[in-house]
Order: C-alpha cells, then sequence, then structure tokens
C-alpha cells in the first residue's frame, strides 16, 4: 500500500476510535447511576448499554485500522519499529492483563470463601452487599490495571516518536506526550482510590466515575494521532526522464591545400578538388 492508502486507513482508524470515548462515558455512568438494589433493569439502560456496545465494536474496528496503517507506515520508511514497538506492547499488555487477572479472581474468590465459611447458616445477600464486597477489591484491581496499561503506553511512545521523526509531522509527539500524561492521572488516581476502598471510604460507583478522567485524556491523544495521520504528506512523484544518447562523434579530415572541412571517407576535396591524402 501506498503512504496515501495508509493515511486514509490510519485517520478513518483513529477517528473510530475515538467514537469508543462516547461508549466509555455512557457505559461509566450508566453503571455508576444504576440501582443495584433493584431487580428491574430500566429499558433506557438497556438502550444505553446497547449503543455504548454498537460504539465499541466501531472502536474495535477503529483499532484494527490503525494496527494496519502503522505496519504499513513501518514499510513506507523502511523502519520496522515503527509497527513493531506496537506489536510488543500489545502483547505484552494482554499477557500482564491476562495474569493480572487471573491472579486477582483467585485472590478474590479465597476471599469470599473464607468470609462464606465463617457464617452459619449462611444468609441470602442482596445485591447492595456484594456490591459492597466487591469495591475493596475493585480498586486494587483498577489499579494493577492501570500499570498494565503504562506497559502499552511506553511502547506507543516509541513508536509514534519514530513515526513523527519519518514523516516529519509533529502532531504524534503531542499524541505520544498525551498518552503518557493520561497513563500518570490513571495510576494516580488508581492507588490513590486504593487505598481509599480499603477504608470503606469510597463506594463502588465512585470509583467507576473517579477512574474515568484519565481514560478521557487518553481519547484526546487520538484526536492527534488522526490529526497526525491526516497531516503526513506523500513524497512527490519524480519523473522519470530517459537520459539523451550521444550522437557519435563525425570523424573529418582537412585539407592540406586550402584547410577544408571533409568527411573522413573523402578522396578529393570538397571545396578545391584537390586529392587528399589518405588517413
Amino acid at each position: 500500500m501506498t503512504i496515501q492508502s495508509n493515511k486514509t486507513l490510519g485517520g478513518v482508524g483513529a477517528i473510530l476510535t475515538l467514537l469508543g470515548v462516547i461508549g466509555t462515558i455512557l457505559t461509566v455512568f450508566q453503571y455508576s447511576t444504576l440501582d443495584i438494589t433493584s431487580a428491574t433493569i430500566n429499558p433506557i439502560t438497556i438502550g444505553v448499554l446497547g449503543v455504548s456496545g454498537i460504539l465499541s465494536a466501531l472502536s474495535f474496528v477503529g483499532f484494527i485500522l490503525f494496527l494496519v496503517a502503522m505496519h504499513g507506515f513501518s514499510k513506507d520508511y523502511n523502519e520496522h519499529r515503527i509497527f513493531s514497538y506496537i506489536l510488543k506492547g500489545l502483547i505484552a499488555t494482554i499477557v500482564l492483563a491476562v495474569v493480572t487477572g487471573v491472579i486477582w479472581f483467585v485472590l478474590f474468590m479465597v476471599s469470599i470463601l473464607n468470609v462464606i465459611s465463617t457464617l452459619n447458616p449462611v444468609p441470602p445477600a442482596s445485591s447492595f452487599q456484594l456490591g459492597s464486597l466487591i469495591t475493596p477489591y475493585y480498586a486494587p484491581l483498577m489499579a494493577a490495571m492501570t500499570v498494565v496499561l503504562l506497559v502499552w503506553i511506553i511502547y506507543n511512545y516509541k513508536a509514534y516518536n519514530l513515526l513523527a521523526d519519518k514523516s516529519g509531522v509533529h502532531h504524534f509527539r503531542n499524541a505520544a506526550k498525551i498518552f503518557v500524561a493520561g497513563a500518570a492521572v490513571n495510576i494516580a488516581v488508581g492507588v490513590f482510590l486504593a487505598a481509599l476502598s480499603f477504608s470503606g471510604l469510597v463506594s463502588y460507583n465512585t470509583l467507576l466515575l473517579v477512574s474515568t478522567p484519565g481514560g478521557l485524556i487518553m481519547y484526546v491523544a487520538w484526536a492527534f494521532v488522526a490529526k497526525g495521520f491526516f497531516g503526513i504528506q506523500a513524497p512527490p512523484t519524480q519523473m522519470y526522464t530517459q537520459p539523451a544518447v550521444p550522437q557519435p562523434a563525425i570523424q573529418v579530415k582537412y585539407c592540406p591545400n586550402c584547410g577544408a572541412q571533409n568527411r573522413i571517407d573523402s578522396s578529393y576535396c570538397e571545396r578545391c578538388g584537390q586529392k587528399l591524402p589518405p588517413v
């Protein structure tokens, strides 16, 4: 693919990824205001979650287009690290997220089973009680996941700076800095809320609301990524000109009598008619 097609794929992919911010806001505010003590689900809630799901799917498609574009630019600029940094960061983030999630789930289940084993008989738990039970464990998970996300951000930072160097578009550097800023906010908020959750000072709904600023900052970075892709200029096309074929030099001989120029195969001078000496 050409630079022009890659910049289009990357720009469209970044814009579709930006749609995820709408889905994230809808989901977070819907869950944060959800009455978990109620057994019924409002139809509006179902509609909002449906719209959020569609936007999330479009965001995922945009991310795939982004990966394709980065792979293309690594070929266009003959710099494989542009894509390899993205790929390594993605693989490392997925592996660390799975490991973190499994460890958290095991520790959570062990704690729940220990609590249940102390209750005899086991009283029926309401949704509110279950939410209160999960909250102290959700904040540490959120803090751990923000640290995992930092791995992805570091690799992205390297890839965007490389792309900025090769393309000459500074928006990629700005995007890299904003990604780092968003990750720093997420880590700070995650660690702070992890400490508060153990003291019981914050609820599950509050955790959801407060965990969004860092993510929103990183979505702003995607806007700079989109602007950067559309700002890439394809190198000017060089017109190929066929080199001129040199004409063979014409050999001549001069008349010793009058000095006139004659063809090399002439026997007599074309001006004075005198016989020309052989070459």
